[in-house]
């Protein structure tokens, strides 16, 4: 009887060593699919800076990362800003958000030698449609008290926040900045505008001698009557 009844001990221990065998396979196999299985005791728990206390180890889950790196990044915010007066190459600029008035004018390529270099804060952010005009040393001695408002720290309503020129807003200055529109083209612009009363559309302006189908194909994307 004695050994009959080892017998049903020892079958009843390997089967329960059996059950629990294959309940740890098959939690692995779920620990392959939710995450990475970890067995944290209370030791450990109380290392890590955790507030709970377990009286027996507890099994949690940590979420495997998201390792695919094929999420589309964002694409990053530009402004566009003005900048003329006394640098190297006056034009409509596209700039990375966040952006400061030195790397405006660095686009620009960089200051003429008669440029007033202090005039503005270079470490200020810029806004979009802004206008930086770089004055001269000669224009900032002439106004100590600083230069009229509309030449110099203003936001231009010429310029839309895509970068494209207003033809009915623009100065002269400013439609030179236009591929193939040089200073007595823009002048043009300027007598037509006022003498027709503004532009219905930019086709309009192949209207002025001079500005045909190839200058018109070089501008027709940064112009609006807008």
């Amino acid at each position: 009887m004695k050994a009959n009844k080892w017998k049903m001990w020892i079958t009843a221990v390997l089967v329960l060593l059996a059950a629990g065998g294959y309940g740890m396979h098959r939690l692995n196999q779920q620990a392959e699919i939710v995450g990475r299985v970890v067995f944290v005791t209370e030791q450990e728990a109380a290392e890590e800076g955790r507030k709970e206390t377990f009286s027996e180890p507890f099994l949690s889950i940590e979420e495997p990362s998201d390792t695919s790196g094929n999420r589309e990044s964002e694409a990053a915010e530009t402004v566009f800003v003005y900048v003329c007066g006394q640098v190297k190459q006056a034009g409509v600029y596209e700039l990375a958000a966040g952006s400061r008035i030195v790397h405006a004018v660095e686009a620009a390529g960089g200051f003429l030698e008669t440029a007033a270099k202090e005039y503005w804060n270079l470490a200020a952010f810029v806004e979009d449609g802004m206008k930086i005009a770089i004055p001269t040393v000669e224009e900032v001695a002439e106004h100590p008290y600083g230069l009229p408002e509309t030449e110099a720290k203003t936001v231009s309503e010429a310029v839309l926040s895509d970068g494209r020129i207003r033809l009915n807003l623009a100065d002269a200055e400013l439609l030179q900045t236009l591929p193939g529109i040089g200073e007595a083209k823009a002048a043009d612009i300027v007598a037509y505008r006022e003498e027709h009363g503004g532009f219905t559309s930019i086709e309009e302006i192949m209207e002025i001698s001079g500005i045909k189908e190839a200058v018109f194909e070089k501008i027709k994307e940064k112009i609006t009557v807008d």
